[in-house]
Formats: C-alpha cells, structure tokens, sequence
C-alpha cells in the first residue's frame, strides 16, 4: 500500500501561482482575517429563555403573591469589554419562569402579580429585584470559564404591601468555554447557572432565614405611612436635639463670659489696694528718711 501510495503522489503536481492567482489568494486570506477579527469582538446578545426544575421541597403552607414588575422581567445587563465588543444579557427574560418553577415547589398556593399593592386573596406578597450583575470571559481572567454573578433581594409585604424586611442573596454560576461554542453560548450557560444558585439558596435558606420565616408566619409589616411618620419624627427630635444642644452651648458659653467678668471685676479691688499699700508704704519710708 506504501509503495503505490509512494508511486502515485508523484503524480500529483502543484500548480504554478501566477500572478493573478497569487493575488486572488492574498484577498481570500485577507477576507478570512478580517472575518476571524471581526466575529472576536462583535460580543454577544444572550437571552435566557431556559426551563427550570421545580425545588422537591415540603410546601410551605401559605397562600403566596409572586411580584415580577416590568424592572424585573425587562433586566439588561450592557456590558462593553475592549477588544471583545459590547455584550447584553436579557437575564429579564428568565425571570417569569424561574419564579414560577420557584412557587410550584416552595409554597402551597402561590400567583402572580404584575405591581405591588395591597391583595386580600393572598397571605403575603414576595417582591424579587436584580440588584447587581456582573461578568468575565475566559480570556478575562485567564481560565476556562465564563463567569456570572448576580445579586438579588427579596422584598417581604403583608397583604396589605406593608413591608416586613428585605433579604439580599448571592448568586453565581460558572461555564467551561470548552463545553461550548463562542461567547454567547458560554455566558448564557454561566447566566443559567447563577439563575440556578439564586433557585438552590432561595429554596435551601428560606426557612432558615429570619425575615422570610416571619413572613410566612403571617407577621404584619409596619404602613407606609406609619414608616414615614417615624422618619420624620426622628428627623424632628434630631433637629430639636441639635438645637438644644446649640443653645445649651451658647448658654454655656454667656455663663462662662459672666464668670470671667466677675472675676476680673473682683481681682481689680484687689490689686488697686495692692497698688495704695505699697504707695504708702513707699511714702513712710521717705519722710523717715
């Protein structure tokens, strides 16, 4: 097989290159280049629209309102990395999804709401809110991953949109870019992976975590209004506070400059029969003299 394979190559000459096929070739590697240039920094448009399992948990047996706003369901995140381009992560469009894969699993009853406001036919109100996002590639941090961390936080009302407490919870989800082919896979892999993290933690602490523990419990929040009075009670007992304190100083200070007088007042008798004593004295020993 060797030998006529050693027989046969020969036959196969090369082309000569003239000058137009020279030249036909050079545009063609050109092209490519700049094709390969280009794709490496156009970025990426990364939308999540993913499945999510639903948490195997024992519900929690209340009656849940699920808050996902226009803020929350329309999440960008616009990022642009030199010498790779401009990337945008819909990570908004996961959300609907995820929450109610979220109220499938953890609570008996649960529905959605589009605003937050008062609701009698449900128990409690949850308001989810992407505070942060963040993101790097491979060639970043120099490793085989993409990189997504996020930050949520979970807003508690009672029915009546009254707040209870807020809880912040980190998220973070990683991708290996041999897994995947180009930046916009690789970064909605990791994107998918922190919307998986916020799911485990959110599922895995709630019980745990004071504020939701409450909530479930039925605890009312304090009213808006109440909340505001107290600020600006404690706004007006600060500035009260400051101004007693400004003229208790000043007061302080009259009772000091009356003080100093008095004593200047009482050392001057002092020092004039000082002065007449030794006068006198100075007179006598002259007319003995």
């Amino acid at each position: 097989m060797s030998k006529s394979m050693a027989k046969i190559i020969p036959w196969f000459k090369a082309p000569e290159l003239t000058n137009g096929t020279k030249s036909a070739r050079l545009t063609t590697h050109v092209l490519v280049g700049l094709a390969l240039f280009t794709a490496g920094c156009s970025g990426a448009q990364v939308s999540l629209e993913n499945q999510f399992p639903t948490p195997l948990l024992e519900p929690i047996p209340i009656k849940a309102g699920i808050v996902l706003n226009e803020q929350l369901l329309s999440y960008n995140h616009n990022e642009e990395i030199q010498g790779s381009g401009k990337f945008n992560i819909h990570i908004g469009s996961a959300q609907r999804n995820m929450f109610s894969r979220l109220g499938d699993g953890l609570f008996s009853e649960y529905s959605v709401l589009g605003q937050l406001a008062g609701n009698e036919t449900v128990d409690a109100i949850l308001l989810p809110e992407i505070m942060q996002m963040q993101m790097a590639l491979p060639r970043q941090t120099r490793s085989e991953y993409f990189e997504v961390w996020m930050r949520y936080r979970f807003h508690f009302y009672d029915n009546e949109a009254n707040l209870i407490g807020s809880w912040d919870l980190p998220a973070y989800g990683k991708a290996n870019q041999n897994d995947y082919r180009g930046d916009e896979a690789g970064l909605k892999a990791a994107a998918l992976s922190a919307c998986r993290d916020a799911m485990a933690f959110f599922s895995l602490n709630f019980q745990s975590e004071s504020v939701a523990a409450r909530w479930a419990a039925g605890e009312k929040g304090t009213p808006k209004a109440a909340q505001e009075t107290s600020e600006d009670t404690t706004s007006e007992k600060t500035l009260e506070s400051a101004e007693n304190s400004a003229a208790e100083h000043e007061a302080a200070d009259k009772i000091d400059a009356l003080e100093e007088q008095k004593t200047t007042e009482q050392a001057q008798p002092v020092a004039n029969e000082t002065a007449t004593e030794s006068a006198t004295e100075s007179a006598t020993e002259n007319l003995t003299k």
